[in-house]
């Protein structure tokens, strides 16, 4: 039979047996800790490092050359480019070659010009939003769907959204507000403009179109063409004027907002609101 001899362990010994497990056992926690906090620092950086890399994308561009007053993609392929985005390849195609042919019927084209996208579409936030409001999202690639005017409809093959402008004064109105000003009013609203006409009250053309709209103020301005292809305008124009049944949009209630203007019906100069330094009175 063995004998199992029995161990008397010192109070000293017992202390340091038990310090040297709860030593060990921290060892082990610290290194467990400091292996997670590399992990997650080494993740944390990893993120950093794909988040702050570039967005790669590859545009193609489908144009046409024959027509110079149609809307430029540039401003939005710019604001593209600016948000951390590395072009791997851009392409400009004429529609009417054999490969835009292709890209119009591929991607369903109803504008020109269109923008085919391609790559890591959803990387950025911000350009994914972006493409839900201006297009859509198919196979993988963003096509424009939301194209300004001027452009040309492939289905009529006409350009739309070419727009003039009338600008009718009065010459011998020296107080009255600067016609030309609607100009300025016409680019903040991004409204191309692709003729402009400056005509004078008592200019024969003038007296016809005053006549024929029953113009009640000068100055005035009047915009003609294809203005249904700009429904933001549409929408705003009846606070400042009429839409004739021919189309022609006629500035009407708007003039008294501009400044000094001749009442054609009382032929007297008014000093409007606007115009506080001014006589309230009105004068021949």
């Amino acid at each position: 039979m063995v004998m199992i001899k029995k161990i008397n362990l010192s109070s000293s010994q017992k202390i340091f047996t038990l310090w040297s497990i709860v030593v060990g056992l921290a060892l082990i926690s610290g290194l467990v800790f400091t292996l997670q906090t590399n992990w997650i620092l080494k993740e944390k950086e990893s993120k950093d490092k794909e988040a702050a890399r570039p967005v790669q994308l590859n545009l193609k561009v489908v144009y046409d050359s024959t027509c110079p007053d149609c809307s430029d993609l540039k401003p939005l392929i710019d604001a593209i480019k600016a948000k951390n985005v590395a072009i791997t390849e851009e392409k400009n195609i004429d529609y009417q070659s054999d490969e835009g042919k292709l890209l119009v019927e591929k991607y369903g084209l109803e504008k020109i010009p269109g923008l085919i996208i391609a790559g890591e579409l959803q990387k950025n936030s911000e350009l994914a939003t972006l493409w839900q409001n201006l297009g859509e999202i198919k196979n993988g690639e963003f096509i424009l769907r939301q194209v300004g005017a001027p452009y040309r409809e492939i289905s009529s093959n006409e350009i739309k959204g070419r727009v003039k402008v009338i600008l009718l004064a009065d010459k011998n109105c020296a107080d009255c507000y600067d016609v030309n000003r609607h100009l300025n009013i016409l680019a903040s609203m991004s409204l191309p403009i692709a003729d402009r006409q400056l005509l004078d009250v008592n200019d024969l053309e003038g007296k016809n179109l005053i006549n024929e709209y029953q113009i009640k103020s000068i100055p005035t301005l009047i915009l003609t063409g294809d203005l249904a292809a700009y429904v933001g305008l549409k929408n705003i124009w009846s606070q400042v004027g009429t839409i004739e049944t021919d189309g022609t949009y006629v500035f009407r209630n708007g003039v008294t907002q501009m400044g000094v203007y001749r009442d054609l019906v009382s032929n007297k100069i008014i000093r409007s609101a606007v115009n506080q330094n001014q006589s309230p009175n009105a004068n021949p």
